[in-house]
């Protein structure tokens, strides 16, 4: 007490919030029972006492709240904690068909979309139930052989812009710049998949699993963030993972492969490494697939499908450049009716604006669209 210029009847309530002996002695029993739960204390001094030692007990915060790592400026004002956060840079990238993939995707496709819907005036489908089986085929190639590594790897990207495109960026960030990188994927097989692919490259990667125990959780997150050498690839789930990890301390680059269920999610698994103590800042990634961009379309919609047909309700949308705007509203109350959206034509411009057409895998600069090999073995029943 003495060495902080206190004496032993020090009210610590009174005491400035930023002194360096203000949290230890308002959270001392002693402090409590004197000035906070005393018999002569004032209830409403005692009260007020009480939002001091609940401000230091409380755990959650916002971007807007206080960032009690730093103290005040100038003018007094208080540094909040989404000013202290790292800077996020979100890329979509957009992984195409080869011309090949595309001819072969077309051709599969072409007949079950004609059945699965049929757009009329007033924004009518008529939806049509079908089972589509595919029958299996007898393979008309031989597979790769166990050590026949560059083989395998070949046969696994054929078909998969998605795993081509992050390889390419394996090789720039991870190969040749020697960074660590998260990826997060929705299900186990897709992390299984990428780990393979990893580890046959020879590079250190790790799954974050529901299987781990806790002991291996640990050992993996802490190699992950504080040995540069090990474990340069964390292959992470949506639901399992992406919530109370901290990852910062060696990495601020992430990559989400596929689509997370919810908004939530995505949130989270950014979070892992866009916190107050990341020195840099934080680089994102969305691998998309042209194709599954249709996943992400929600329709309110009403109608029974047992009656094979239903109703959309589409009210008046217009579209100014890659942004839908509905009416009523003065941006196009004056535009005439002609350019109002058909029912098609909101779902094509939802599906083109969600694309990302701003930046595409093939005219990004970082890195080059490499041709695939010729030499792939192939399904002779998919020609």
């Amino acid at each position: 007490m003495d060495e902080k210029g206190l004496t032993a009847d020090t009210n610590p309530y009174e005491l400035n919030r930023d002194h360096p002996a203000a949290q230890e002695l308002q959270l001392s029993m002693k402090a409590i029972q004197t000035f906070v739960t005393g018999k002569d204390v004032d209830p409403t001094t005692s009260g007020e006492y009480l939002k001091r030692i609940w401000e230091r007990c409380l755990l959650r915060r916002t971007y807007s709240s206080v960032d009690p790592s730093f103290g005040s400026n100038v003018s007094g004002e208080r540094r909040r904690i989404g000013e202290s956060l790292p800077l996020l840079f979100t890329r979509r990238i957009i992984c195409r068909f080869t011309e090949t993939e595309q001819k072969t995707y077309d051709e599969l496709s072409r007949e079950p979309l004609q059945k699965l819907a049929k757009f009329l005036p007033g924004g009518r489908v008529d939806m049509l139930k079908f089972i589509h089986t595919k029958q299996g085929s007898t393979l008309t190639f031989a597979l790769p052989g166990r050590d026949e590594i560059a083989k395998q790897l070949a046969v696994i990207c054929q078909g998969s812009p998605k795993l081509r495109q992050l390889l390419q960026m394996i090789a720039s960030l991870v190969v040749l710049s020697d960074k660590k990188i998260g990826i997060w994927s929705s299900t186990p097989a897709n992390q299984l998949l990428l780990c393979a692919c990893f580890r046959a490259l020879r590079i250190d990667a790790a799954i974050y699993t529901s299987e781990l125990n806790p002991e291996e959780r640990k050992d993996l997150v802490k190699r992950f963030t504080t040995e540069v050498d090990k474990c340069h690839i964390f292959v992470g789930s949506y639901s399992v993972g992406s919530i109370g990890l901290n990852l910062q301390a060696l990495c601020n680059h992430s990559v989400d492969f596929d689509s997370p269920s919810n908004e939530g999610q995505s949130k989270q698994s950014i979070g892992r490494f866009r916190r107050i103590s990341q020195p840099f800042n934080v680089e994102r990634f969305e691998l998309k697939a042209i194709l599954g961009a249709t996943a992400e379309l929600a329709v309110a919609m009403t109608g029974t499908i047992d009656k094979g047909e239903i109703i959309y309700n589409i009210s008046s949308w217009y579209r100014i450049g890659d942004e839908l705007i509905e009416a009523p509203d003065l941006r196009v109350d004056h535009l005439p009716v002609e350019q109002r959206l058909t029912a098609k034509e909101l779902v094509e411009a939802i599906l083109d604006i969600r694309r990302g057409r701003q930046e595409e895998a093939l005219t990004n600069k970082r890195w080059v669209t490499e041709a695939v090999a010729s030499d792939i073995p192939r399904d002779a029943s998919l020609e």
